[in-house]
């Protein structure tokens, strides 16, 4: 049986970790960037999340290419929020629509390669 909001979790999931994980990489963390703390920053991201398993469930990918897909958009993600900000705690999240379509290109990149 499909759970749609079990599989949103699990997008959730793997998206959130990679984001952490290029922080922790960085030697950052939410406090520095945004100015508050993880578990507010992981709450702050599901509609990014929702976006990429929207966008991604509406493709042919596989499952399988999630992870490779998540470490893409991760990427793109840290860059953006790198971006926005010179100052410890004032980055911002990328602008949604600008990012959708970050998601987009990258879902296409991934269908035709």
């Amino acid at each position: 049986m499909y759970n749609t909001e079990a599989n949103k979790a699990k997008f959730h999931f793997y998206f959130s970790t990679e984001i952490l994980s290029l922080m922790n990489k960085n030697k950052l963390n939410s406090g520095d960037l945004f100015g508050y703390g993880e578990d507010c920053f992981i709450v702050d991201l599901y509609e990014y999340s929702s976006l990429l398993f929207d966008a991604f469930t509406s493709t042919a990918l596989l499952d399988s290419s999630l992870f490779e897909v998540c470490k893409f958009l991760a990427i793109e993600f840290f860059g953006a929020v790198l971006d926005s900000g010179e100052l410890t705690m004032e980055c911002k999240f990328p602008e949604v629509n600008k990012f959708k379509k970050t998601i987009n290109n990258v879902l296409t990149a991934f269908i035709n390669r």
